[in-house]
């Protein structure tokens, strides 16, 4: 098994590394991969690559590994929220009672955004999107 998380829109060349990971999988190995559809630029100045759906499962056949599963990780309310959370938290506040109260105003928006996403669900504005694939 294989497991690669938020790793991908790291590297220049995504196919190469798909490629270099069906060859380290033996015959029915699995690979287990996240990587971000929308999210901010970081760890500028080597983050080159967004992906979809259908970008990833492309990627993992010319590699030679079969699909099993793709699924976004949460719909538009929860990348709502994340994304917010991200930006309203201050990493730098050093008295606890602030950074605290954040934290707990950042944990009831992502509960709002997961709630919404029970109500409307909208995978194709995901944050994330996991793959699982197998070696053929």
């Amino acid at each position: 098994m294989v497991l690669a998380t938020q790793v991908l829109e790291h590297v220049p060349e995504p196919k190469q590394m798909l490629q270099e990971i069906s060859r380290v999988l033996r015959p029915g190995g699995h690979l287990i991969l996240t990587a971000p559809h929308i999210w901010g630029i970081h760890e500028a100045p080597h983050d080159y690559f967004r992906f979809t759906h259908y970008g990833l499962e492309y990627l993992a056949r010319q590699a030679g590994l079969h699909k099993v599963y793709i699924k976004a990780m949460g719909g538009f309310w929860v990348t709502w929220s994340v994304r917010l959370s991200y930006y309203v938290f201050p990493e730098r506040v050093k008295n606890p009672l602030v950074r605290n109260l954040f934290g707990a105003f950042c944990f009831f928006l992502q509960l709002v955004g997961m709630a919404l996403d029970k109500i409307h669900r909208v995978e194709g504005e995901t944050h994330n999107y996991i793959l699982l694939a197998v070696k053929t």
